[in-house]
């Protein structure tokens, strides 16, 4: 159903107002909620319910809104304009987005990796959208520090700003059923006392006939392996030809889910890993490998052609543990020297990154124990310091998004679930936790997908069951 349907089949406007609203959309180019607003035939708030309710994405009422300059500018205006968003506020577990178009995924993970931030997508009307941000290039000149809406005047927010959220109602559709049967947070943290690791990684199934030919070769063991990851044929045989020197066996692919599956069978002792691959981003690769404590050690070096700038080399260092990052093109004396450098890093690093994640664990059951007693502030600063030891194991992650829900803090557990899933994309728990947290914030769309990966790689039959079932009973 397309929006102008939803308008009349809600009896929002009448027959008269919607051929007005047709008339001034035909005329100027406009989409149908600017139109509306633009005619006064219906405020910001109903038309951002409607929108909400129609996209499945919680809406922003820029009227109810206070930006910060510095959030603002989070984003560069060129991107900004081009893709009609608006960084409104910057909450402590991710960055809140008006987006034009919520579905226009690239441009959220565009945003995410420049800004560093999850970036959480918010519907909101695309002329006011644009409106707000000529407000915010005149309080630039200004020299003022902030852009509000034009009822909230009268808000004090803090330095994040204030985001005039609505979330989407449930329309005549079943109400929202209880979530599937399991173990809940708090069952799942106390299980910690007596196991704290999540359960190792298991071999994943891919339909896609070339992900099932994993390479697999007897010769393996004569010296050291190196996996060249990247879709163009062209540079990967360019990577491979720099790499016959060291005398290692070579293996290529082109598709992210495929290197993940041949790094869980072959163990290389290198991963040289493009950035924009099919199948799965090879960030997302990197960080499910260093999540796998059976992997972590495998040094990665990635490569990029699109994502440039130094702040990307820290970037893939401290969120997605690569150990080295090179920008295309690159100068072949300094690309051998890294993997040069990289292959001699020995078991001496495997030692250290078990030691580092045992630590971890050590103090995630501490944790545990202290946030059985109540005091639940304690426990968060525990795991917190365990996330810190080893940033790539999942398990602090995933307890301290548990806590944040618990204590309402609902945008940082989200970011914490968010790195728990990425690090272990393998594991239901994490999934369906995030995809119901998802859910009550009213990002629907957003907790059907994850809720669907979830029952994707659950391994219990009745349990995937469940999670499907309740996927199809979430309103669209």
């Amino acid at each position: 159903m397309d929006l102008f349907e939803r308008i009349r089949r809600d009896g929002l406007l009448s027959d008269a107002q919607l051929m007005q609203v047709k008339a001034r959309v035909y005329e100027r180019g406009e989409d149908w909620a600017t139109a509306i607003c633009a005619l006064k035939l219906a405020t910001e708030d109903v038309m951002v319910r409607l929108l909400a309710r129609h996209t499945g994405y919680p809406g922003l009422d820029l009227s109810q809104s206070v930006i910060p300059l510095r959030v603002a500018e989070l984003i560069p205006i060129d991107v900004a304009r081009r893709a009609k968003v608006l960084s409104v506020m910057d909450a402590t577990g991710g960055l809140v987005v008006a987006m034009a178009n919520p579905d226009d995924r690239a441009t959220a993970e565009e945003i995410g990796f420049m800004t560093g931030r999850k970036v959480l997508r918010h519907v909101a009307v695309p002329g006011l959208l644009l409106s707000a941000l000529d407000g915010l290039a005149k309080v630039r000149a200004l020299g003022e520090q902030e852009w509000r809406g034009k009822e909230a005047w009268s808000f004090k927010p803090g330095p994040e700003g204030r985001a005039g959220v609505i979330r989407p109602e449930p329309e005549e559709a079943p109400a929202v059923p209880e979530p599937p049967s399991g173990p809940d947070a708090s069952s799942l943290l106390d299980a910690l006392l007596s196991g704290p690791e999540l359960p190792p990684r298991t071999a994943i199934d891919f339909p896609d006939e070339q992900a099932a030919r994993t390479t697999k070769r007897t010769d393996l063991g004569a010296g050291k392996v190196v996996l060249v990851v990247d879709d163009d044929a062209e540079m990967r045989g360019l990577e491979a030809k720099l790499l016959e020197p060291f005398g290692c066996a070579i293996l290529q692919c082109g598709d992210g889910l495929l290197a993940l599956s041949q790094a869980r069978e072959l163990k290389p002792n290198l991963i040289v890993l493009d950035a924009m691959l099919p199948g799965m981003h090879g960030f997302e690769v990197c960080r499910a490998i260093k999540g796998d404590p059976a992997l972590r050690s495998i040094p990665i070096l990635m490569v990029s052609g699109v994502h440039t700038g130094w702040q990307v080399g820290v970037d893939v260092s401290e969120v997605y543990g690569a150990d080295g990052f090179f920008e295309k093109p690159f100068k072949a004396d300094d690309f051998t020297r890294a993997v040069r450098r990289l292959l001699m890093a020995g078991s001496s690093e495997e030692d250290a990154a078990k030691a580092r994640r045992q630590s971890a664990l050590a103090t995630c059951k501490q944790a545990a124990a202290v946030a059985r007693a109540g005091k639940l502030s304690e426990a968060i600063d525990l795991l917190q310091a365990a996330a810190a030891k080893d940033p790539y194991s999942a398990e602090p992650h995933f307890y301290l998004g548990q806590l944040f829900a618990r204590t309402g803090d609902t945008y940082r557990a989200l970011a914490a679930l968010e790195r728990a899933a990425g690090l272990r994309p393998d594991l239901e728990p994490p999934l369906t936790q995030l995809g119901e947290l998802y859910l009550q914030l009213g990002f629907r769309k957003t907790a059907r997908e994850v809720l669907r990966r979830a029952a994707d790689v659950c391994k219990e039959p009745a349990r995937r069951d469940d999670l499907l079932a309740r996927v199809a009973r979430i309103p669209a």
